[in-house]
């Protein structure tokens, strides 16, 4: 007796994908049901039945009658597999191939050439220890050698180099073949370009970035420069030489103080940006060209660059508002947790956590953003909460005195109750952050936060009036350290709401900040004390 070609088939399958390089995604499976349904790796190729183009993986077809197919995977700039599958009756034929590239090979040859004007020759730049290192791209992707095995197909190769003209060529690459190309590079002019101005204020005494103008340029070739500040009366305070320049991206900045450490006094300064080519020898300096920019700056001592508490829509102390705001396109953001016993929380059953963030948009406004996460151990519940607000600014310091006041409203949403863990209220607030500085040198101030909320479950206020709130703190700032206390509490028509105060310290020697807080609070006889850390970026 003879066995049935199905057997055959099923026998000798294994066999013709062995052939072609079966991998580990590869999979052929018979199921119950009916049809065949093909799949593969790119998707996306052409699935021919019998020679009929029948569609394009993934492909499945129910309709198909039992029995032998020739089947045939096509995609451009692949292998195409080939392979024949039996059908049976009440059967289902699943099929993954992993298609392999089609590829051609291309070596890259790198030449240079001088200027054919005269100008400067490669020479001068190796004299400068200027390496030339191109970079090769094949289709926009780089790649880090220059014998390339690419799919076949149009493809465009770029080689481009610091200092010199960046130059391409498009060839059609076909299976099996190998092709020559070379690239003859020519020095490229000098140009200054791209030059910005990232803070148009600063504070002398923030520290990091913040305290500082900083300029980012783009230079096409090497070559130096200089960077001069002159006063408002056009005097010179600054000079400084750059360079040399051995790469495109350059940065450079000024912050605002003199050789002996001291702030320059508050006011407009003028920043000029010069740059130039890398001299050739012999070549004259007088004929040299130079590009320049220039940007106008202002010291202002008076920029509160510092960070302040945001993880309770308060953006202020931790529970008190205050009206500063960072400088425009400034942003702030912090990550906090909390453990002890947080608000409407058990004690160590949960640590909730805090990510903030907030933004100048102008120099006297801000936005703010804050989300409240509170994992629960014991039922592994998530109680959530965010909320968002904006702070305007209307009397700063700026406009004199110590006095400073703001108007800040927002609105938050809480999966459970009308405050998050972090005392964020669910619903509506308006409040009206006033300061005074007390002392001037080390800052101490004095907040009070009056305001209105409309708080309730999941942000439906749950009363008709809004409560009172009652917020205020005092806070001390000395160089790279703040700290300070902060109490809150409001009061409805059913009575007093939650009260809470705190201390709270941060440290800020760069961009970069670390936090520490403690606190306690107390609503209808309940209590509980909490303790919390955090880290943040403030640029």
């Amino acid at each position: 007796m003879k066995p049935r070609l199905e057997v055959w088939a099923f026998l000798f399958f294994p066999l013709i994908f062995c052939a072609v390089d079966l991998s580990g995604r590869e999979s052929y499976e018979e199921l119950a049901g009916r049809g065949l349904y093909v799949n593969s790796e790119p998707s996306g190729a052409k699935v021919f039945i019998n020679g009929i183009e029948r569609g394009k993986t993934p492909f499945n077809l129910d309709a198909l009658r039992a029995g032998e197919y020739s089947v045939r995977v096509a995609k451009e700039g692949y292998l195409e597999r080939r392979f024949t599958v039996t059908i049976r009756r009440s059967e289902r034929v699943e099929v993954t191939v992993v298609l392999q590239s089609a590829e051609g090979r291309l070596l890259i040859e790198l030449e240079r050439t001088a200027d054919p004007s005269g100008g400067e020759r490669p020479s001068d730049r190796a004299e400068q220890g200027i390496p030339f290192e191109p970079l090769v791209h094949v289709d926009g992707n780089r790649v880090d050698k220059t014998t390339l095995d690419v799919p076949v197909g149009w493809r465009t190769i770029t080689v481009e180099a610091f200092g010199w003209e960046k130059q391409s060529q498009t060839v059609y690459v076909a299976e099996g073949s190998s092709q020559t190309l070379t690239f003859t590079l020519k020095p490229r002019s000098f140009v200054l370009q791209n030059a910005s101005l990232r803070k148009k204020r600063f504070n002398p005494a923030a520290s990091g970035a913040l305290g500082r103008a900083e300029i980012t340029f783009e230079v096409s070739a090497p070559g130096s420069g200089r960077l001069e500040v002159a006063d408002a009366r056009g005097r010179l305070v600054y000079s400084g030489d750059l360079g040399p320049f051995r790469s495109s991206l350059q940065s450079v900045f000024w912050q605002g103080r003199t050789d002996s450490g001291s702030a320059f006094a508050d006011g407009e300064y003028t920043i000029r940006l010069y740059a130039w080519a890398v001299r050739s020898e012999g070549a004259d300096p007088a004929a040299q060209a130079v590009h320049s920019q220039r940007f106008t700056v202002t010291v202002d001592s008076s920029l509160e660059t510092r960070p302040l508490s945001i993880s309770s829509l308060a953006s202020g102390l931790l529970f008190a508002a205050l009206p500063e705001a960072l400088p425009a396109f400034s942003y702030q953001v912090s990550g906090e947790m909390l453990s002890g016993k947080p608000f409407g929380e058990e004690s160590w059953k949960s640590f909730p956590l805090a990510v903030s963030a907030r933004f100048a948009i102008l120099d006297q406004l801000e936005v703010l953003a804050a989300f409240n996460a509170a994992p629960r151990f014991e039922d592994a519940k998530t109680l959530t909460g965010w909320g968002g607000s904006a702070k305007w600014i209307f009397r700063g310091r700026t406009a004199g005195g110590p006095f400073a006041a703001a108007l800040s409203a927002g609105y938050a949403w809480a999966r459970e109750g009308a405050y998050t863990p972090f005392f964020m209220p669910g619903g509506a607030l308006l409040r009206l952050p006033l300061s005074l500085r007390v002392i001037r040198n080390p800052a101490v101030d004095l907040a009070l936060s009056p305001g209105l909320l409309w708080v309730g479950e999941k942000g439906y206020p749950s009363e008709a009036a809004p409560r009172a709130e009652i917020a205020g703190g005092l806070l001390l700032r000395a160089g790279m350290v703040s700290g300070g206390v902060s109490a809150r509490g409001d009061y409805g028509k059913d009575g007093a709401g939650p009260f809470a105060a705190a201390a709270e310290f941060k440290v800020f020697p760069s961009n970069f900040y670390a936090s520490v807080n403690g606190g306690v609070w107390l609503l209808d006889g309940d209590r509980g004390a909490f303790f919390g850390v955090g880290l943040g970026v403030i640029y």
